[in-house]
């Protein structure tokens, strides 16, 4: 296998890994494709195809996680709004046991 077939093959790990939800997996991949990608050769005419689908792939990939990244934000910030608006409906009932602490 060529090193570049071994790119596009890193790259297509990693892709999974993600879709599985393998974050770790995803990232430790980085480090042996850094590794790869810091050993590789000028490509050459018949390299060309395979440049290009580690690229189409990375592009894929990088989409993928500014997607699930919006989507925890996103989630993220409807917790905090429920939770705010479930303090709304708080009873007042006793004081807080810090708040006795403070007045002792």
């Amino acid at each position: 296998m060529s090193p570049f077939q071994q790119l596009v093959d890193l790259s297509q790990r990693q892709a999974a890994a993600f879709a599985e939800g393998e974050v770790r997996i995803m990232c430790e991949l980085i480090a042996e494709r850094g590794a790869l990608i810091e050993r590789l050769p000028a490509p050459g005419p018949a390299d060309r195809a395979f440049v290009e689908r580690a690229v189409a792939l990375d592009r894929e990939l990088a989409s993928a996680v500014r997607d699930r990244m919006l989507t925890l934000r996103s989630t993220a910030a409807q917790l905090h709004n429920r939770q705010t608006n479930l303090n709304g409906y708080r009873i007042n009932g006793a004081p807080s046991a810090r708040l006795l602490n403070f007045v002792l």
